[in-house]
């Protein structure tokens, strides 16, 4: 698996972004260049938006000539129960066929599209 880019951000909009090269070898000195975020918490919900300018999705060459971009999409929803212990419940838009949740390894991975 190459060399890939990960963004997490939590409902306050910070930010934790970081380079991978396979297997879990994380560098968090890296940051995606030009990446904004915003968060809004209302009463029963949180909105998380992001934006990140083509140029450098394509200066990571990330989108390929046929103009699909191969990305990771996940959830980490975390809640108190009532024991203090904290739940942890994991969300993927595909499902990487592992035993435990793992969305560092290529089966996770599905394919965005970008039309001109």
């Amino acid at each position: 698996m190459p060399k890939y880019y990960t963004i997490e951000v939590d409902p306050l909009a910070r930010v934790h972004d970081y380079s991978v090269v396979y297997y879990r070898n994380l560098d968090s000195d890296w940051n995606m260049d030009g990446l904004i975020t915003k968060a809004t918490i209302d009463d029963d919900s949180y909105t998380l938006e992001a934006m990140i300018p083509i140029n450098t999705l394509k200066q990571l060459n990330l989108i390929n000539s046929d103009g699909y971009m191969r990305i990771g999409l996940y959830r980490a929803e975390f809640s108190m129960n009532d024991d203090e212990t904290i739940d942890m419940k994991w969300i993927s838009w595909v499902n990487p066929k592992t035993k435990n949740p793992d969305y560092h390894v290529d089966s996770s991975f599905g394919e965005f599209r970008f039309i001109k």
